[in-house]
């Protein structure tokens, strides 16, 4: 088996997370429900994501299947069994955007910005609440 030799990212909008996510599940690349578009995008970093992206090690069959589906050749698989149609993985592909495969690791920070994005970081909340000091004389 060969190994796991491409660097990839993948951003697909807001509005088709739930569905590509499933496509990464029918693909083999996650178990259901799926959370592989993980990394919120937006253009200045702050809440609603308008984009979500992740990055994954693929392997050179993974790379061929994407272009097979560019060319209207869908890998056999039983989309219903991921709540998708062969229509909905068409329409899920052509909003889906890609980096050029890396032999190399992809700087994933770098290829948002170049689409104008910037990762939404999580908030982080103090949980240790200012202690009051009050000394009685």
């Amino acid at each position: 088996m060969a190994g796991f030799d491409y660097s990839l990212a993948f951003m697909v909008p807001d509005a088709h997370r739930a569905e590509a996510n499933r496509l990464a599940c029918a693909l083999g690349h996650d178990q259901l429900p799926g959370n592989t578009f993980s990394v919120g995008l937006s253009a200045d970093g702050s809440e609603p994501a308008t984009h979500w992206a992740c990055h994954s090690w693929v392997q050179e069959i993974f790379i061929k299947t994407l272009f097979a589906a560019g060319e209207g050749h869908l890998p056999e698989v039983i989309w219903s069994d991921f709540e998708l149609t062969e229509k909905e993985v068409f329409e899920i592909l052509s909003k889906l955007v890609s980096s050029e495969p890396q032999t190399s690791f992809l700087d994933f920070n770098e290829w948002i910005t170049s689409k104008n994005l910037m990762k939404i970081e999580p908030r982080v909340f103090n949980a240790v609440s200012p202690r009051s000091s009050t000394t009685d004389s």
